[in-house]
């Protein structure tokens, strides 16, 4: 045990000794030509679990920030397009409402559905208000819609 534990420690210490070595700014750029970063367009990604906080929702200097569990997000982004699109559904969870808990229903879920299109933002609540694609997007969406 002893052996294998000096072993790991000498590799750890030529691993990280290593790394310092190298310049941070050529390691980056290695890694970004080497994942296709140059030529990202689009990026997708999601989650089933965790939290949201509200910044500056605290009540006192004191206290962390209210929290709500998160069940669902998922976040669309087109660079070229410059279109954004967030899905957030989150419920109170094992976490304490305080205050007004930012219009959460009491035991209940609430989605926050927001998307950006060029220069125009907007909240969907509850849900979609049409196809995901982006040409036309919102074409034949009315106000009461969106």
């Amino acid at each position: 045990m002893r052996t294998k534990l000096t072993i790991a420690t000498a590799l750890l210490t030529f691993v990280t000794a290593g790394a310092n070595s190298q310049d941070v700014r050529d390691v980056l750029e290695a890694v970004a030509e080497n994942i296709g970063a140059d030529d990202l367009r689009t990026l997708e990604f999601s989650a089933t679990t965790g939290w949201f906080g509200a910044p500056g929702g605290s009540h006192s200097p004191f206290d962390d920030w209210p929290r709500t569990e998160v069940t669902y997000y998922e976040r669309q982004i087109d660079f070229e397009a410059g279109f954004m699109r967030e899905i957030l559904t989150r419920e109170q969870g094992d976490y304490p409402r305080v205050g007004s808990s930012r219009g959460l229903p009491a035991g209940g879920t609430h989605t926050l559905d927001v998307a950006l299109n060029g220069d125009v933002a907007w909240t969907i609540e509850g849900g979609g208000a049409g196809p995901l694609d982006r040409e036309g997007y919102m074409d034949g969406v009315s106000i009461a819609d969106m």
